[in-house]
């Protein structure tokens, strides 16, 4: 598969989120693109796709804490429901 964004091959062992119908791209592309500097600017992430959020890219843009929170956010609202 090819990102949409940077339109760069992504090998078989890399991971592409895929954020809509055959739209594919590096997570740190679509973070990038859409300039999210928090996963509390993030709504609308299903809690399972946030679970398979790359924690080490997270990590790396630092935003694994902001991960960890949004996850923790969004268990406590499917609690609720």
């Amino acid at each position: 598969m090819v990102c949409r964004i940077c339109h760069e091959y992504a090998g078989e062992d890399e991971k592409l989120l895929k954020y809509s119908t055959r739209h594919y791209a590096h997570y740190s592309c679509w973070m990038k693109k859409h300039s999210i500097n928090s996963f509390d600017e993030v709504h609308g992430i299903p809690l399972w796709k946030l679970r398979q959020w790359p924690y080490l890219q997270a990590k790396e843009m630092g935003l694994h804490i902001s991960l960890e929170l949004a996850v923790k956010r969004e268990e406590r609202r499917e609690a609720s429901l």
